[in-house]
């Protein structure tokens, strides 16, 4: 005798399947916009740590070389240049020479300043102007590179 289906008797594997494609769908919606309220924090302390760390490769260059250096930079991007044959060309170590791009949303400032220029000397001297200060900002939080003449920190609170 044939057996007849009543709807109560559970669920059939394709069912389940789509419940488990439908829940997995959601937990990855909240967990990517959960994770995206941090992310521009995390992603500014990360541009920081980028921007010290080469700043003070910049720095070992100079003293190991002997040779000047410069970095340059605009509100969202920055570089390092060196002298060649008495013109600024890009530095040749290819992390400091490429122009390093800085997270959409983020801007790059000296006291104000969108772009300019700040000179590492052989001798660690820092510039007429002092010690470097940049802000890195974004989403309303913002940070500092501080730079001495030798080495560069991050400063929460820029």
């Amino acid at each position: 005798m044939a057996r007849s289906l009543r709807s109560d008797e559970g669920m059939t594997l394709i069912e389940v399947l789509v419940v488990l494609v439908i829940v997995g769908v959601l937990a990855s919606t909240v967990a990517l916009n959960v994770g995206a309220l941090d992310r521009g924090g995390a992603r500014l302390e990360h541009e920081a740590d980028l921007l010290a760390t080469r700043l003070t490769r910049a720095a070992e260059e100079v003293l190991i070389s002997g040779q000047a250096a410069a970095l340059i930079w605009d509100a969202d991007s920055y570089r390092f240049v060196t002298v060649q044959d008495g013109a600024w060309v890009p530095h040749p170590v290819p992390i400091l020479g490429e122009v390093q791009k800085i997270a959409a949303g983020l801007t790059l400032s000296r006291d104000g300043l969108t772009s300019g220029g700040y000179l590492l000397r052989p001798d660690m001297l820092p510039e007429a102007a002092g010690s470097l200060a940049l802000n890195l900002a974004g989403g309303g939080t913002g940070t500092k590179v501080i730079f001495d003449g030798l080495s560069a920190r991050q400063v929460a609170g820029g």
